[in-house]
């Protein structure tokens, strides 16, 4: 079972490793500079969509057997 603690544990891994510069800041970045601020906002919102696609599975852990 998972406790509160362990969650926000979890929860503070993941936000740290979200805003650390990497390849997903760079394509973020490079979007804004080049076609403008709706662009960077799209590539964040997909960025951030696909951080939570994988989080989610990652803390719900492997299947019950």
């Amino acid at each position: 079972m998972t406790t509160v603690t362990q969650v926000l544990a979890f929860s503070g891994v993941i936000a740290i490793g979200a805003m650390s510069p990497g390849p997903d800041f760079a394509v973020v970045v490079r979007r804004a500079a080049l076609d403008g601020r709706a662009s960077g906002v799209a590539a964040a919102t997909g960025v951030a969509s696909g951080v939570f696609l994988w989080s989610v599975p990652a803390a719900a852990g492997p299947p019950p057997r």
